[in-house]
């Protein structure tokens, strides 16, 4: 399968861990489709079809990319609930990234949503934060 749509499907599979499809959530993964090139209607194919759990990336960097879209995405609708909290820590566990990464990323979503959400200011704290986490926290076997 296209490294793009598989992308695009870990998306779709951390939208669906709290069982509910915010409008918010659709607008971020059909962003981020547009970004890698892929039709809107594929993107809302994949919302729409049975997933299963998706293959990780392999590449360091798409998965860096990954896990900064999957918090975007986690954020985008205001609320990080636990489901989603539990999907990034297993997946960022997966990517090779310390579980500890997604514990302070949410802390700080978290008290950066309860001022409001604000998408730029969001996308930028991610960034950011997931730089500075992973500079100093990355660990995998195979990568050191």
């Amino acid at each position: 399968m296209d490294e793009k749509l598989l992308y695009l499907q870990n998306l779709v599979h951390l939208a669906r861990a709290d069982k509910e499809l915010h409008p918010r959530e659709r607008d971020c993964i059909l962003e981020v489709a547009h970004r890698l090139g892929i039709a809107p209607q594929i993107a809302l194919h994949l919302l729409d079809e049975p997933l299963e759990t998706p293959q990780l990336p392999t590449d360091p960097l798409v998965r860096y990319s990954l896990l900064n879209d999957l918090f975007n995405l986690a954020a985008c609708d205001g609320v990080i609930k636990e489901e989603e909290t539990a999907d990034c820590k297993k997946i960022a566990s997966s990517l090779g990234f310390d579980p500890e990464v997604v514990d302070h990323l949410v802390e700080s979503l978290k008290k950066h949503l309860s001022h409001g959400y604000h998408k730029n200011a969001m996308k930028a704290l991610i960034s950011d934060e997931l730089h500075k986490e992973t500079v100093k926290n990355f660990s995998h076997d195979k990568y050191n």
